[in-house]
């Protein structure tokens, strides 16, 4: 494989990773939204393109890290 296919397979994959993480978070955010909850607090971090999608529809973020463990909570 030369440098542009390997490059094309990354940016690829990358793209269905974003597309796979805001569809999960979504399905979470609409769950807790049901049940009256303002926010929703999830293990690890937001990728970059995700976490600027969400701020961009309106969502606060914040990301934290605690002895090894890290969360992000999203707001609304």
């Amino acid at each position: 494989m030369n440098a542009k296919g390997a490059r094309t397979l990354s940016d690829t994959s990358n793209a269905i990773y974003n597309r796979t993480q805001f569809d999960d978070v979504i399905e979470k955010i609409i769950s807790v939204a049901k049940k009256g909850e303002l926010e929703l607090t999830i293990n690890g971090f937001l990728r970059g393109d995700v976490k600027t999608r969400f701020e961009n529809m309106g969502y606060t973020i914040k990301s934290d890290s605690h002895r090894n463990e890290s969360s992000t909570t999203i707001s609304w």
